[in-house]
């Protein structure tokens, strides 16, 4: 009886704890449901807004750096646009300009056989012709309106590089009647024909220049000779031979004016050919195709004197202006004295009285050359 007491008592405290639970709480107010659902959206709000500037933060640091007047889209939006750079597009390599430079073999060589350039034909020794094309070249080879030559040649003792172990090169060009119309002489690879230091070399066109090589000498038909005299730092030179024909020529160059070379002077500041102490000898030349003044396009002038016999006594070459022909010039010419020199020639022989001739002769740069002779008299030699 006292067991079925205490198990009603357990059951009516349990029940009046239920009673009081259910029963005693209180009913949540209007008030108290609206400040939770703003406080859970605030919350929802902020987690959205950090997840957005997470995920541009991230994006940011990945790509590459831009320009900072790039926009950037806001923070608050829910769809992140990346702040990207497009690739630039590649630019095509340029496509380099061809070099052409056809060749012939030399027609003929003579002295250092071992100096030669890279091509293998005709065992090394060849002339380039830059800017021509193969459809123009032909052996022997024909030009009508310009000419463009170069040499390509080294010492295989000293190198294998154009230029390597050689001193200089240089060009005579001789017309058909053996007349010589250009020179020129390079110390630096590349050779050209007309100088410069492009391997195409500037090319001489015949028209540009009034149909004269650049000596002034008249551009003709017909064939042509250039001896080309390789000088190597070591050993014996080389000459090699190139051949080649000039056509077309439609309207060829006036003949060029002749050469002036007159006699200026005989004794001191005098052309009195009674000479009796003193003689100077002076011969002022110049090419009028090249300019007017003494010297003018002349490469030297040579003087000779016969005495009474035909003998010649004296013989000397000038190459500057002003032309005496005992020297000086620099202004005035050196002059001889008979009495100081004892009355002899400076070679030796004695000075006479009587008739004797004075020769001259001026060559020019164009292969072309005048003379001149005079006879004076010289008296009062003891």
């Amino acid at each position: 009886m006292k067991r079925k007491e205490r198990c009603w008592l357990w059951f009516a405290l349990l029940a009046a704890l239920w009673l009081a639970a259910c029963g005693g709480a209180d009913e949540p107010t209007p008030d108290r449901i609206a400040t939770r659902v703003a406080e859970d959206r605030a919350v929802a709000a902020t987690l959205t807004a950090d997840a957005a500037l997470t995920q541009i933060s991230t994006a940011t640091s990945a790509a590459p750096a831009v320009a900072t007047n790039t926009p950037v889209p806001a923070a608050a939006t829910n769809t992140p646009v990346p702040p990207t750079v497009a690739p630039t597009a590649a630019q095509p390599t340029p496509t380099p300009t061809p070099i052409i430079i056809e060749s012939l073999p030399v027609d003929g060589e003579d002295g250092n056989l071992n100096l030669r350039g890279s091509l293998e034909r005709n065992e090394g020794r060849n002339v380039l012709l830059p800017g021509f094309a193969r459809a123009e070249v032909s052996n022997p080879l024909i030009l009508r309106d310009r000419i463009a030559l170069r040499v390509e040649v080294f010492d295989p003792a000293q190198g294998r590089s154009d230029g390597d172990g050689i001193e200089s090169v240089t060009f005579n060009i001789n017309d058909e009647n053996g007349n010589a119309v250009h020179t020129n002489r390079e110390e630096r690879a590349p050779y050209c024909l007309f100088g410069g230091n492009d391997p195409l070399c500037t090319p001489f066109f015949f028209a540009d220049n009034g149909y004269h090589w650049p000596n002034g000498a008249p551009i003709t038909n017909g064939l042509h000779e250039t001896a080309i005299i390789i000088q190597p730092v070591r050993g014996d030179p080389a000459i090699w031979v190139f051949r080649f024909r000039i056509e077309g020529i439609d309207s060829p160059a006036d003949e060029p004016p002749e050469l002036v070379a007159e006699l200026v002077q005989m004794g001191y500041g005098a052309l009195d050919p009674r000479v009796t102490a003193t003689l100077v000898f002076q011969v002022e030349a110049y090419d009028p195709a090249v300019g007017n003044q003494d010297g003018d396009g002349i490469v030297n002038v040579d003087f000779e004197i016969y005495d009474p016999n035909g003998e010649r006594v004296y013989a000397k070459t000038e190459n500057t202006a002003h032309y005496c022909a005992f020297g000086g010039g620099e202004p005035e010419c050196n002059r001889f004295i008979f009495a100081d020199n004892a009355y002899h020639w400076p070679d030796g022989a004695p000075i006479q009285n009587g008739p004797h001739q004075l020769a001259w002769t001026a060559h020019a740069r164009d292969g072309r050359s005048t003379t001149g002779e005079w006879m004076i008299e010289i008296e009062n030699v003891p």
